[in-house]
């Protein structure tokens, strides 16, 4: 009897302790694994990929939360995703079950450091004990160092008759760009980076001179730099000295320097004659009676074409003017002579004037008398008709008025009378 008392308490604590939750063996588990991303830094976007499983009789993966979170202490960028059991989920997750594997990528809009977490759900039955619920927990750090794009818009421009030139290009999508760097390139060779960099911008703008510079073409391309994750703060230039730079744009922007033509002179002397003179000589020499010799011009000739005459020594009134190469039309006393006679009725260009003779008596007009000494025309007889007939008229008119007057003094009807 003894014996069938001492087994029946023995397995009545069996069964109590079945009943209690925890109080048995462990039967199940609930177990979180990340295969990607490893601890490293990343010059792409990977894949967050693993898996949840739950171990026991009849269990299920219930639930599961992935989430990206940003660790830099610059920027707060977060992700999360969920998978129900039962639920239409994303097509991030696959499996059902007692297992459910996961595939995620995300791309951040900044670069640094990520921290990526895996919460698990599951639950399986506990026997007498009803249903258990088991949960797990995975995590994994890694840096995003993704280049930036490569700049687009890129043009240069330098005005004429300058070296100084301005390049433009339109700012990068990415909105943890650290600076950009301009390169330039001469005579088809490599591109160098010019000047200092560019910072940030909505429309950023690079300046180059090329004074001195040799002629030819030159070429403009632009590269963006990132941040990476030693950046720290926005504003510390230091703290994002490692930057990650992107392709270089085409070199499609491009300037010219042409030789600027330097300005030529010629001159062009008119040579003056040397002689005797009443008023003095030219530029050089001269006096009250001596002679000189006139002064030249010179002609500056611009990079233009066009010539402005400047005079130089100007012309003197005195002396004469050297007609040696005309010979042909001078005359023994080194004037110019009319060569040929000038037939009767021609036009002669010459007009045979002496002050000292009086021009003889014509032909025609007038005569002329001599009063006192001076010589007066006669009066003509056409002269002689005029003055009569204008006394005659005078006269006629003169007796009109004065019969007008009479009529007027004597009334009408007397003269009837």
């Amino acid at each position: 009897m003894k014996l069938i008392r001492l087994l029946a308490a023995a397995g009545v604590a069996a069964l109590v302790l079945l009943a209690v939750p925890g109080a048995g063996p462990a039967l199940a588990a609930n177990e979180v694994n990340i295969n990607s991303p490893s601890d490293i830094a990343y010059t792409s976007y990977p894949a967050l990929s693993g898996a949840v499983s739950q171990s026991g009789s009849n269990a299920t993966v219930t639930k599961v939360d992935l989430a990206l979170t940003s660790v830099d202490g610059w920027t707060s960028e977060n992700a999360t995703l969920t998978y129900t059991s039962g639920a239409q989920n994303s097509s991030a997750f696959s499996g059902s079950g007692s297992n459910v594997s996961f595939s995620w990528t995300q791309e951040p809009n900044y670069n640094g450091r990520y921290t990526f977490t895996v919460n698990g759900t599951g639950t399986y039955n506990g026997g007498l004990g009803g249903t258990r619920t088991e949960t797990g927990r995975s995590t994994r750090s890694f840096d995003i160092e993704v280049a930036p794009a490569k700049p687009s818009g890129v043009a240069a421009g330098m005005p004429e008759n300058s070296t100084q030139v301005t390049v433009t290009w339109n700012p990068n999508p990415e909105p943890d760009i650290a600076f950009y760097q301009v390169l330039r390139s001469y005579a088809g060779g490599n591109p160098a980076t010019v000047g200092s960099p560019v910072g940030p911008s909505s429309k950023p703008t690079f300046h180059d001179d090329l004074s001195g510079k040799a002629q030819g073409a030159y070429k403009y391309s632009v590269q963006a730099v990132r941040r990476a994750r030693t950046c720290k703060t926005e504003s510390s230039d230091e703290a994002c000295s490692r930057g990650i730079p992107g392709p270089i744009s085409a070199q499609s922007a491009a300037v010219t320097v042409r030789a600027t033509p330097a300005s030529t002179t010629t001159s062009t002397t008119i040579k003056g004659s040397t002689g005797a003179g009443t008023t003095g000589g030219g530029s050089t020499g001269g006096g009250s009676t001596g002679g000189g010799t006139t002064g030249g011009s010179t002609r500056t000739t611009t990079p233009g074409g066009k010539s402005a005459p400047r005079n130089t020594g100007g012309y003197a009134p005195g002396g004469n003017v050297d007609l040696s190469q005309f010979g042909a039309l001078l005359g023994g006393n080194g004037k110019p002579t009319n060569s040929g006679a000038v037939n009767e009725g021609t036009y002669d260009p010459d007009l045979k004037y002496n002050p000292s003779e009086q021009p003889a008596e014509s032909g025609g007009g007038d005569s002329l008398i001599t009063i006192g000494g001076a010589s007066v025309p006669a009066p003509s007889e056409d002269w002689v008709r005029f003055i009569g007939a204008g006394s005659l008229a005078t006269a006629l008119l003169v007796h009109v008025l004065w019969f007008k007057q009479q009529v007027d003094r004597i009334p009408l009807e007397a003269i009837t009378e």
